[in-house]
C-alpha cells in the first residue's frame, strides 16, 4: 500500500486583495449502523476527526463550521466540536434519527452536494461501504451505485465547475459489527479503514491544505490519498538554460529551443534539456507528480521527473528529457488524471466476509467520482516544447 502526503502549495503572496474565504464548512458524519465500531470508547476515528475539525476551526479557514449526521437523513447536531465528539458513540448514533439499517453512498454523495454551495465546503466522513438493507446483495447494485456517484457529481460539475475532491483513506480500531454485502453481521475488533471526502471550490482546497495539511491528521494518520479537479489549467513553465547544449530561440525563450547538440556524458554523446514548471495547485501528492507513468509524452526523449530548485519563480518540479539524438519538432508532456494503484489495493471484490484492511466496493465509488470529472478530458495540464 503506497502512503501518500498531500503537497503544500507555496505560500499564496497578498496582493492587496482580500482573502476570499468559504462561508461554511459543513461537515456530514455517517451514523449507519456500520459505523458504529468507530465510536466505541475512544479511538483513532474520534482522535483524527476532532483534531481535524479543530485545526480548521482554529485556522480560521472559513467564517462558519456545522455538524451533521448522515444516514437517510442530514441530522443538524449544532458547532461545539468538543460536544460533538464526546457524543460520538454508539448509543448517541442510535438516537440521532434516520435510517441507520441501510447506506446508499450514491444517495449521501447527492444529499451532500445538494447542500453544498459554490461558497461552500463539504466534508463528508464514511466507512465507505454500501449496504442495501436486508435481504439485498450489494453485488448487484455496485456498478449502478458507480453509474448513480457519476450522474451526481457530473450534474455538480456542470453547476460549479471549478470543484476539487481530495479523499483521504484512514484507519481506526473498529470493536463491533461489519455488515458484509448481504447485511449480516460479523464481530470483529482490528484496525478498519474510513474515508474523508473534503469536497469544494479548487482554490478553498488548495488553501485548505495549505493551512491544515494531511500530514497534520492524528489518530494513526493518512494512510492514502485520491485527489482530482476539474477542467485542465496553464501551469508556468520554461526551458531551463544550462540544462543541456543548446540555444533559446529568441521570440520563445521559454517554449522553444534551437541549435540543440549532443555532449559528452561519460563515454556516451546524448542529448539533454530540462524544462523548470509549476505543479502545485492540483492537489497531487509528490509521489503523484514525480511518477513518470502518470505522463503522457509523445516524443523520442526519455523523460524524468525530479523537484525544481528553489527559486524566486515558484517552480516546483523538472522534467528532464535526455536521448541518444536530437528529434526536432513539438514535444507534448500531459500530467495525466489517473486513480493510484492503492485504491484497487484496498478494494475488497468479494464482500461475502471482512477482509482486513479492506473496503468492499471503494474503487466503484472513486471510479464514479474519476468518470464525471474526465468526461471531456483526462489530463491536468500540458507543457509543450519546440525543438528547432
Amino acid at each position: 500500500m503506497c502512503h501518500a502526503e498531500l503537497v503544500t502549495p507555496p505560500p499564496i503572496k497578498p496582493v492587496g486583495k482580500k482573502v476570499i474565504k468559504p462561508q461554511a464548512v459543513n461537515v456530514y458524519i455517517e451514523n449507519s449502523g456500520s459505523m458504529d465500531g468507530y465510536v466505541k470508547g475512544v479511538t483513532e476515528f474520534e482522535q483524527a476527526v476532532y483534531n481535524y475539525l479543530t485545526d480548521i476551526k482554529i485556522s480560521q479557514f472559513s467564517d462558519s463550521l456545522n455538524l451533521f449526521y448522515i444516514n437517510s437523513d442530514i441530522i443538524p447536531q449544532g458547532s461545539d466540536i468538543s460536544d460533538f465528539i464526546k457524543k460520538l458513540e454508539p448509543t448517541t448514533f442510535r438516537k440521532r434519527g434516520g435510517n441507520k439499517g441501510t447506506t446508499d453512498i450514491s444517495n449521501l454523495l447527492k444529499s451532500v452536494l445538494n447542500e453544498t454551495k459554490s461558497n461552500e465546503i463539504a466534508i463528508l466522513v464514511t466507512d465507505g461501504i454500501f449496504s442495501p438493507g436486508k435481504g439485498k446483495d450489494a453485488e448487484q447494485y455496485l456498478v449502478n451505485q458507480q453509474i448513480g456517484i457519476k450522474s451526481n457529481m457530473a450534474q455538480y460539475l456542470q453547476k460549479y465547475p471549478n470543484t476539487a475532491i481530495i479523499i483521504y483513506q484512514l484507519s481506526s480500531q473498529f470493536d463491533g459489527l461489519y455488515y458484509n454485502r448481504e447485511d449480516v453481521g460479523i464481530k470483529i475488533n482490528e484496525e478498519r479503514p474510513y474515508y474523508v471526502w473534503v469536497i469544494g471550490d479548487k482554490k478553498f482546497l488548495n488553501d485548505l491544505v495549505q493551512k491544515v495539511p494531511g500530514s497534520m491528521f492524528k489518530g494513526g494518520g493518512v494512510q492514502n490519498v485520491f485527489s482530482i479537479i476539474g477542467e485542465p489549467k496553464l501551469v508556468d513553465y520554461a526551458i531551463k538554460m544550462g540544462s543541456g547544449n543548446f540555444d533559446l530561440d529568441k521570440k520563445e525563450p521559454k517554449t522553444t529551443i534551437k541549435n540543440l547538440k549532443k555532449e559528452t556524458k561519460g563515454k556516451q554523446k546524448t542529448v539533454k534539456f530540462s524544462v523548470n514548471t509549476n505543479l502545485s495547485g492540483f492537489l497531487l501528492s509528490d509521489d503523484y507528480i514525480s511518477n513518470v507513468s502518470n505522463y503522457e509524452n509523445n516524443s523520442d526523449y526519455l523523460l524524468t521527473i525530479s523537484k525544481a530548485i528553489p527559486n524566486n519563480f515558484g517552480y516546483t518540479h523538472q522534467l528532464n528529457f535526455e536521448s541518444k539524438s536530437v528529434h526536432k519538432g513539438l514535444i507534448s508532456v500531459k500530467l495525466k488524471t489517473q486513480i493510484p494503484s492503492w485504491v484497487e489495493d484496498i478494494n475488497d471484490e468479494d464482500g461475502s466476509t471482512h477482509v482486513k484492511g479492506k473496503t468492499y466496493g471503494i474503487k466503484y465509488q472513486i471510479h464514479g467520482i474519476y468518470e464525471a470529472f474526465t468526461i471531456t478530458n483526462n489530463y491536468y495540464t500540458e507543457i509543450k516544447i519546440k525543438i528547432n
